[in-house]
């Protein structure tokens, strides 16, 4: 998703961990970005779901593919801030 308070998603395949999900959430901000692990990371062919370590808390997402992409949720560990979540292929 794009646009304020956007965060970007880079995911990966780790060969030498035999092929485990994980990768960055990337939030953008003035003067820069906050780069930060997503942790827990899987996806069952239909339903992906991670976790993102902001430093403070675990945020947790989850999302199902509808319509060619994925659309979900988040919620912050102390269950008091959440969201919606959606996610495109990229091109880059």
């Amino acid at each position: 998703t794009t646009g304020p308070g956007a965060i970007r998603l880079e995911l990966r395949l780790d060969d030498r961990d035999k092929g485990k999900l994980g990768g960055t959430a990337i939030l953008p901000m003035e003067g820069g970005e906050k780069r930060w692990p997503i942790v827990d990371a899987t996806y069952d062919g239909r339903t992906f779901s991670f976790k993102v370590d902001n430093g403070e808390s675990l945020i947790a997402g989850k999302m199902e593919r509808v319509d060619g992409k994925f659309e979900g949720r988040w919620v912050s560990e102390d269950g008091e801030e959440r969201g919606r979540l959606t996610m495109t292929r990229s091109d880059e």
